[in-house]
């Protein structure tokens, strides 16, 4: 059983093709793959991800110039998880399509990460989707 038998979706699009937000991480040692609308930002995701965890948030400052929000940390040592990457993809849940995650997060400066992208991609294509290139 590889790494990708492991990886945990939240909030997979079952029905609705089209562009989504996702966040990658590691909840200890398993992966964990978030997805929300593509007008969701990052910090909310993760900040909803983690109370549905019930554990405690830490807050950052974002990496966006002259901004005062806080976010949730991305995690790390001395935390449960440890994000590794935030972007967007494509799925087409209608005719099991999808898109290797891309892209970045501008609130945390963090690149969709291409070890996370690869166990996406090995998962999908084992459960039949096809990765569409555009």
């Amino acid at each position: 059983m590889g790494l990708e038998d492991e990886l945990e979706f939240i909030g997979f699009p079952e029905k609705n093709d089209g562009q989504y937000k996702i966040i990658q991480l590691y909840w200890g040692n398993r992966p964990v793959m978030l997805f929300g609308r593509v007008n969701d930002n990052h910090p909310d995701m993760l900040s909803k991800f983690l109370q549905s965890k019930k554990i405690h948030v830490d807050y950052i400052s974002s990496s966006i110039p002259l901004s005062v929000l806080q976010i949730p940390s991305p995690g790390g040592d001395g935390h449960l998880y440890h994000v590794v990457g935030m972007g967007n993809n494509h799925m087409s849940p209608k005719s099991k399509k999808f898109t290797k995650p891309e892209g970045r997060s501008s609130h945390y400066d963090i690149d969709a990460n291409r070890a996370h992208s690869a166990i996406f991609k090995n998962r999908m294509i084992k459960e039949g989707w096809t990765l569409m290139k555009y």
